[in-house]
């Protein structure tokens, strides 16, 4: 049998695979100029924090295979890591796997659940990305729970307090009154006046 020598891949090997795959991909895909190992995807998230004191980060990211993406990025591995890291959630257009074994306490908004691996790797960093719609940028403020994610203005963060305090006595008028036996229209209408009454903080 003919013996086979193994080398160790290098820099140049590398940009070959990539040229091949830019070639394949020109026009209809996405070029990718520069191979992004993965250890610099996990400095870059490393260095997140500082971005926002009084927030911890998240990371997003767009899979380029949306609307059909086919291999999941975001699983117990990675999810590990970015937790490790300080990071407290990730967004994506991606899919996820390993529901039963992720840390429940790291937050994943994800486009669907997926079971396995496939081609998956960084483009770029820190650019600014679609997310179904939701066009964001880096160090952009993000409000996200289980029913998704919004951006919030920068210049709206001093009166956000203010704003929940608001909405949540206005509500109280309304859930409260639905809740009491009795409840009716005209119990309805009064409780719609309560909460209309209800002042702004100032």
């Amino acid at each position: 049998m003919d013996k086979i020598e193994l080398r160790k891949v290098t820099e140049k090997d590398w940009n070959f695979i990539l040229n091949l795959r830019n070639e394949f991909y020109i026009n209809s895909f996405y070029e990718q100029k520069k191979l992004i190992q993965k250890t610099e995807h996990y400095e870059y998230m490393s260095k997140q924090n500082s971005i926002h004191k009084e927030a911890p980060s998240v990371c997003i990211i767009e899979d380029l295979d949306w609307p059909n993406p086919i291999g999941s990025f975001w699983g117990e591995v990675n999810v590990s890591f970015h937790k490790g890291l300080g990071l407290a959630g990730t967004i994506t257009s991606g899919l996820l796997r390993d529901l039963d074994a992720i840390d429940k306490s790291y937050q994943v908004l994800a486009n669907a659940i997926g079971p396995s691996h496939a081609y998956v790797h960084v483009l770029e960093y820190g650019s600014s990305i679609n997310v179904h719609g939701l066009r964001i940028n880096h160090g952009d403020i993000i409000h996200a729970d289980q029913h998704g994610a919004v951006i919030i203005p920068e210049d709206a963060l001093k009166m956000i307090k203010k704003a929940i305090n608001h909405m949540t006595k206005k509500e109280s008028h309304l859930i409260g009154a639905a809740k009491k036996p009795g409840f009716n229209m005209e119990k309805l209408k009064q409780a719609w006046k309560d909460a209309a009454n209800e002042k702004w903080e100032e």
